[in-house]
């Protein structure tokens, strides 16, 4: 999998960011620009059940890929 520690690096700082009370459930959303685009977390899924799989690779152009959908703020 591409990007694996990214991927990780984003699912711990959206469950740190609900221990905070920032965010709860899927409220919010965490980003991280690649050499190529950048990664975001999916549409719908909860924090505490994300896995590296479901953060979503994307490129500058709106494309990604993968099975699940990217978060709709994806635009900012």
């Amino acid at each position: 999998m591409k990007y694996r520690d990214l991927r990780k690096q984003v699912i711990e700082t959206c469950l740190a960011m609900n221990e905070e009370g920032i965010n709860q459930g899927t409220s919010g959303n965490v980003s991280v620009r690649t050499d190529d685009g950048f990664l975001i977390t999916a549409s719908g899924i909860p924090y505490k059940k994300m896995k590296p799989h479901h953060v979503v690779e994307m490129d500058l152009d709106g494309g990604y890929r993968g099975d699940f959908l990217p978060s709709t703020e994806w635009r900012m």
